[in-house]
């Protein structure tokens, strides 16, 4: 695999090493080349490269009229198994190729085993994705209810909304494929403004629950948005943008371990108090949410951590456990919502331990937020 730095000088440096390649397989793509080499086991690939670099530089530094050299990237990738499609093999040098950005100098890279390439790439592949996905703006919102337990068949509509997006061929990326990428990417503050202008959007054109006084949406916000001293006013912005009703809507924080900056988390939350706002603490009894976040951050909701609901009702200790959480909880004044509910059982558990909300496939499956229906 071959990249030249300078996509307009390439296409003619290329037609040159095509000329010096013609035996060997060529495909060009933008300034890369790839060719395929015979290659036998044993063989020194740093002998070969060298030499085929310098090959390459002579015949250009010959027949180039550029008065300097453009520098190479010369990429040798070898199979030690048979090779049924060189083509797979050439996508993989490219995708290492434009990973590594151009060269100052013209440079030799040697990778040895094509298996251990696609352990490295694909890391990059998601990467790619996330990046693709959310600059076409692939994002897709859902909604989850959220069933008040104390007035259960009452007018109250609650709901979550969540994030999903599309790949380029449609399919659903569920949270845990892109939002540990989009966090260490640091696009999570670019994803939580896009779910909220979104979810603003709709809300002003609908109205979950109907005509019912008694109402709100949570919207998810990670610990990355948290510190981001603009953020009161971009959600004041859309907020009098599509004259949406601070008090119907219920930010829900997440990856709360996350926070680098707690007094200043603590002011923006403040700010937006202020305006009307509630706040929920996400996956509470987690490794993410401690007793110190329940403390000292001025939240209204508190979420148990599915993990402690999950099977409820076949675990003493479990039921022990949250009957704590919860009266933790109560003594601090926070209303308590139990996640991942997912069958009839568990929730005759979190009703009789008093929890105020349940939310899970027991008591609805995600469903596009377009399809939504009226409640």
């Amino acid at each position: 695999m071959l990249a030249i730095d300078g996509r307009a000088r390439a296409q003619a440096q290329i037609r040159l090493i095509c000329d010096l390649l013609e035996q060997h397989s060529c495909h060009i793509a933008d300034d890369s080349l790839a060719f395929v080499l015979p290659y036998q086991a044993g063989q020194d690939l740093q002998i070969l490269g060298n030499a085929l670099l310098a090959r390459i530089t002579s015949v250009r530094q010959m027949r180039s009229s550029e008065s300097l050299p453009i520098p190479v990237h010369l990429i040798l990738l070898a199979a030690h198994t048979p090779v049924h499609s060189p083509d797979s093999l050439i996508d993989r040098a490219l995708v290492a190729s434009q990973r590594a950005g151009p060269a100052a100098h013209s440079r030799l890279t040697l990778i040895d085993d094509a298996e251990q390439l696609d352990e490295r790439i694909e890391p990059l592949r998601r990467e790619d994705r996330v990046r693709g996905a959310l600059e076409a703006d692939r994002l897709t919102l859902y909604s989850q209810r959220i069933l008040p337990l104390d007035s259960i068949g009452s007018d109250c509509y609650h709901h979550e909304i969540l994030a999903r997006l599309t790949d380029h061929d449609g399919a659903l990326w569920m949270p845990d494929s892109f939002l540990p990428e989009a966090e260490r990417l640091g696009l999570m503050p670019e994803l939580d403004r896009r779910v909220v202008d979104r979810a603003y959007a709709w809300l002003a054109n609908h109205r979950p629950g109907g005509n019912t006084p008694c109402r709100w949406t949570a919207i998810n916000l990670s610990a990355h948005s948290l510190t981001e001293t603009d953020l009161p006013a971009f959600i004041e912005a859309r907020q009098r943008e599509h004259r949406i009703n601070p008090a119907e809507i219920c930010f829900e924080l997440t990856e709360t371990s996350r926070i680098r900056d707690l007094p200043r988390a603590i002011a923006v939350m403040q700010r937006l108090r202020e305006y009307g706002y509630r706040f929920a603490l996400d996956d509470y009894g987690s490794g993410s949410a401690t007793l110190s976040y329940l403390r000292d951050l001025p939240v209204d909701l508190v979420k148990i951590d599915g993990s402690f609901i999950i099977g409820l009702d076949q675990s003493p200790l479990n039921r022990d456990l949250v009957r704590e959480l919860c009266r933790t909880c109560r003594h601090l004044g926070k209303q308590i919502v139990a996640e991942k509910v997912e069958n009839m059982q568990v929730l005759d558990c979190v009703t009789g331990l008093g929890i105020d909300y349940a939310q899970g496939y027991a008591i609805e499956k995600p469903v596009p937020l377009n399809q939504l229906e009226p409640h």
